[in-house]
């Protein structure tokens, strides 16, 4: 799966005949510190394209630096600023073409936003931009030379920007990493009631307030809550408040979460607002 999707944002916004052999692309992530879907997305892509042989390199903040590729040249950048601020764009501006790209691919909404603003001044260089969630405005993906879009949704809420559709995949998970989990013993495996489980963030886009308010009123099951987060104090006060610490499992960050993911019975995604969730492909 992650091949097709590899080749396909190579190509969906060359031209023919304009791009051949290796192409040198430069992804723009303006996440700090955080490694949920968005990230996994564009690390996963940017590293597979690297191993392909193309001329790959990330502008980032330093925190993402240790999920990336030696192979991947990656061009630290503060992303904690004001993405308006024309300083912090000369100096992106910079890094993008310190890396003479032809290609430059920005990923999400504030990475969309300072690509944009940067359209007059990346001469020679293509900008694509990938959307991977349902949009209010559409500001900041127009004038791209191409818009990936992670469901017809998305593409749907850009109101009219053409766009091509691209569904998230995955790189497929070694062989054992179920049995890995398992051996952690997580929680609640063989008793009486099933086991669901919920991967994310723990922040309000998530909807994990929801998810153990709909808990509450439905017995039956148990629930492990997959994720870490600013929420989680709210969460945690839920669970006392709700009396379901015998019935959640709030697991924080795991690094075998796709495993946890096959050792449970059923897959939930409570989010408020979601495009293509990257975690509902693993859970597939």
């Amino acid at each position: 799966m992650i091949l097709g999707r590899v080749f396909c944002r190579l190509e969906v916004f060359a031209r023919p005949g304009s791009l051949r052999g290796v192409i040198r692309v430069c992804h723009v992530l303006a996440s700090v510190g955080e490694k949920g879907g968005l990230e996994k997305n564009v690390i996963e892509l940017a590293n597979r394209q690297a191993a392909l042989g193309h001329a790959v390199s990330a502008v980032a903040d330093e925190t993402m630096r240790p999920y990336f590729d030696p192979a991947v040249t990656f061009l630290a950048h503060p992303m904690g600023g004001g993405r308006l601020n024309p300083f912090n764009l000369l100096a992106l501006r910079s890094k993008i073409l310190s890396a003479r790209p032809q290609v430059v691919h920005a990923h999400a909404n504030k990475a969309g936003g300072m690509v944009r603003s940067l359209r007059g001044w990346l001469p020679g260089v293509k900008r694509v931009a990938t959307v991977q969630n349902i949009k209010r405005s559409a500001r900041p993906f127009r004038d791209y030379d191409a818009v990936i879009t992670a469901s017809a949704q998305v593409r749907d809420s850009l109101g009219g920007i053409p766009a091509t559709v691209i569904w998230n995949s995955i790189a497929p998970p070694p062989l054992g990493t179920r049995e890995a989990a398992l051996a952690t013993s997580p929680p609640f495996l063989g008793g009486p009631e099933p086991v669901f489980s919920t991967v994310g963030r723990l922040v309000p886009a998530k909807g994990m307030d929801l998810l153990l308010e709909a808990v509450a009123e439905v017995p039956g099951f148990k629930l492990w809550l997959i994720g870490d987060g600013l929420q989680r104090p709210l969460l945690e006060e839920m669970l006392g408040r709700l009396d379901l610490r015998e019935r959640v499992w709030m697991a924080g960050h795991r690094d075998d979460a796709v495993g946890l993911m096959g050792c449970s019975d059923l897959f939930v995604v409570a989010s408020r607002n979601e495009g293509g969730p990257y975690t509902l492909a693993e859970a597939l």
